[in-house]
């Protein structure tokens, strides 16, 4: 019986050693015993989470959509004869559509058209005129296409009727149909 007592005994004493700095108390050089600050549980989200949180799904949803073929990718469609832009979701496809303020990929995102729920639920882009699945989840809202710029589509946003502002999509995302 002592013998199997001192193996869990040492096998204890090492385990307490180990987890120390994980511990709110430590003590000095001294001998004194002084609260430790600890740092945020998973629980506890902070400016610094919420950046790594959303770079992870950029960085994830990306990366499927990079890696599909062009059969496995949605596009929009903007129709010739009035302009309109309309995507619909497709559950076999996948897409991922940000429209900016500028004609360029590092500008601020103003829109996002998404297959991933990670995307859209919570606008976790904080896209100033919404993340949604499909142009028809946008309520009152129509794209109408203004012209190509480089390697963009401008197009601009009505709700009810109203302009309400001009974004930019990469044309690797859109096809134009008669």
């Amino acid at each position: 019986m002592v013998r199997l007592s001192l193996p869990l005994f040492l096998i204890f004493l090492l385990s307490c050693s180990r987890s120390g700095s994980n511990k709110p108390y430590s003590k000095s050089a001294g001998g004194s015993i002084a609260r430790t600050e600890v740092g945020p549980t998973p629980s506890t989200k902070n400016a610094a989470d919420t950046l790594t949180w959303l770079e992870s799904i950029d960085r994830a949803n990306a990366k499927t959509i990079a890696r599909d073929d062009s059969n496995n990718i949605q596009k929009a469609t903007i129709f010739q004869d009035n302009g309109l832009m309309q995507l619909t979701a497709n559950m076999r496809l996948d897409y991922r559509i940000f429209g900016y303020d500028k004609p360029d990929s590092k500008s601020k995102k103003m829109m996002l058209l998404s297959i991933f729920t990670n995307d859209v639920d919570g606008n976790p882009f904080n896209c100033q005129f919404g993340a949604y699945y499909q142009t028809s989840d946008m309520p009152g809202m129509k794209l109408i296409y203004v012209a190509s710029e480089g390697d963009f589509v401008k197009a601009n946003i009505f709700k009810n009727e109203t302009l309400e502002g001009t974004v930019y999509f990469e044309k690797k995302w859109i096809r134009f149909m008669k």
